[in-house]
This record gives C-alpha cells, structure tokens and sequence, in this order.
C-alpha cells in the first residue's frame, strides 16, 4: 500500500500529471459515446452544427463570407459568426474539415472543452495556493459540472465560455493577493471570452468587479491597479473590434428580423419561485 502511495506521489509531481488526469476524466465522459459509436443531439445542437459546417465550407471552397451563412441554416444567408464568436467558429469549422464527420467533431470537440476547463480551474486554484492533488480534483469536479457538461449532453456553448472563465478570474486574484493585475494576461483571456462567447465575458466582468474593488481597496498604490486596468481594456478593444464594431454596425443598420424578439419576456425568463431557485443552484453545483 505504502508502494503505491509513493507511485502515485511521484506521478503527481511529474510536470504534465494534471494534463494527462484531465485527459483520462475526459475520456471517461465520452467513453460511452465512443463504445456505442453514437452523436449526442440536444437543445443547441443544430444551431451550432449549421454554423460549423457554414465555416467549414468557407475554409474548404475559399468562398467567404464573413457576415452571410451561404452554406449552413439552409443557405438562408442569416447573419450568425460576426455576431457569435467569430474566431471560434472559424476554429471549429477547421476542426470539423479536419475530422471529416460529425462523430469524430464530436468527440474533438468534447475533449478539448473537458480538458481546457480542468487545466484552467488548475491553474486558479494553484494560483491561490491551493496544493497540487487538491487542485487537481476541485479541476475535475468543475469538468464534471453542469455548466461543462452541458456542450457534452446537448451542446450548448455556454460550456466553453465556462471553460475559459477561470483563466479570467486569475486577473481578480492578483488584484487581492499582488493589488496589481498582469495587463497582456487580462487582455488576453477577455479577448479570448468575447471571441468565443459573449454573455460568458459579461459573467466574467461581473464576477471581477468585486475583486478588483477589494484589490482597490487593500492597494497602497491605487493608480497603478487602475493603470494597468484601463491598458488592458485599451488591447481588448482592439482585440475584438471585429465583435464590436459588427454589433453597433449590424444593430444600427439592420432593416430585417431582429436576432430574437422576445414580446413577452417572463415566457422565457425565470420566475423567482421554488422551482426556478432549485433549477438554477443544482444540489451538484452546490
């Protein structure tokens, strides 16, 4: 027993342990999909599929149309990745080409959201100090939440704004624990948030405000926390021009159909009742 408590500890102290245990739990979450040789089909799974393959033909027929889906959704010609992480849909459109069917895109695509949320939570967690084996398995509860399941289950793309939050939560850690904040790192992981999945960068600004103001608050020097903040919001902005820009052009121009008119808004919003609280605070994500 003492044995393989020792192999275990020095497997956990090689450099790449973390990546191959998130490789392995992935694995695992798929591994029923792979024995049965099956496609998972769920909410989203049409919407995120069109506009793959819309990208896919792009890069294979060199035809492109940056605004247009001149070959998903029917060649109906909505306007869908300008507005909808752009950079991500032309990635998975390569991948899509790359795999050459729709069981190995899956399964692609599977894996790297699983393995990219465990080594993002990872590297939070030993951000705050937290030892390496705890790390490792608070990592893989969170690859095993509902939150980044769901792209597993029914392909819903929240998931990989989840997967990449964590490395946007670093920046609130420094601001609490150094009261200053790495200007490319911040840049960098709000760019790669707004480029993959809005609403998931709207989350992830919220969820900094409050610890930059308890960073704020604790720093002896002040201006510098907010220096290296604006910088870093200066580089997102012209990150993501190609996101923005779109959105005012597209919302002041438009004279057809509205992305999504919702008339009645409480049709589809959550009422504040037992059932709404217990649907949103899962006992798994408790």
């Amino acid at each position: 027993m003492q044995k393989l408590k020792n192999t275990f500890s020095k497997f956990l102290s090689f450099k790449f342990a973390p990546l191959i245990i998130f490789l392995i739990m992935a694995l695992l979450m798929v591994s029923r999909q792979l024995w049965t040789h099956t496609l998972f089909f769920g909410a989203d799974s049409l919407f995120h599929f069109n506009r793959f393959y819309d990208t896919a033909m792009q890069l294979k027929t060199g035809k492109f149309s940056y605004f247009q889906t001149n070959f998903g959704f029917m060649q109906t010609g909505r306007i869908l990745s300008a507005l909808y992480g752009p950079i991500t849909a032309y990635l998975g459109g390569a991948i899509l080409l790359l795999c050459g069917s729709w069981f190995k895109f899956q399964i692609i695509m599977n894996l790297i959201v699983l393995v990219i949320a465990g080594l993002t939570m990872y590297l939070l967690n030993i951000k705050n100090h937290v030892t390496r084996g705890y790390a490792i398995l608070i990592a893989i509860i969170y690859m095993y939440s509902s939150q980044i399941v769901q792209w597993v289950t029914s392909q819903q793309f929240t998931a990989f704004g989840a997967a990449l939050l964590p490395l946007l939560l670093i920046s609130g850690t420094n601001a609490i624990r150094k009261h200053d904040i790495s200007i490319l790192g911040l840049a960098l992981s709000m760019s790669l948030l707004i480029q993959t999945h809005l609403m998931s960068s709207l989350i992830g600004m919220l969820g900094l405000i409050p610890l930059f103001l308890v960073g704020l608050i604790t720093a002896t020097d002040k201006w510098k926390l907010v220096r290296h903040t604006l910088y870093a919001a200066i580089i997102t902005i012209f990150l993501t021009i190609n996101v923005w820009y779109n959105l005012l052009f597209i919302s002041s121009t438009n004279k057809l159909l509205s992305v999504y008119p919702v008339p009645h808004l409480r049709t589809y919003g959550f009422n504040f009742n037992l059932y709404s609280i217990i649907n949103i605070f899962k006992p798994t994500v408790m």
